[in-house]
């Protein structure tokens, strides 16, 4: 939209900048690393999942697990 100058760039920085606030104070982000890769891999073997959504589980499953401990 910037590039098509339908909004402005201030705009889109405040857009962004409150959505990243929002994001980071509602969601857990996490990093990939080697394990989550590894079972993000164990769960596209055994259910064909698009890598994508296979990352999204693993990471909502190792969250998950952290949580229970």
């Amino acid at each position: 939209m910037v590039r098509r100058k339908e909004l402005s760039r201030e705009a889109f920085s405040a857009t962004t900048s409150l959505f990243l606030k929002e994001a980071i104070s509602r969601f857990a982000i996490t990093g990939v690393n080697d394990e989550l890769v590894a079972s993000a891999t164990l769960i596209a073997a055994k259910h064909a999942l698009p890598s994508a959504d296979c990352l999204q589980l693993a990471s909502a499953i190792s969250l998950k697990n952290t949580m229970l401990r």
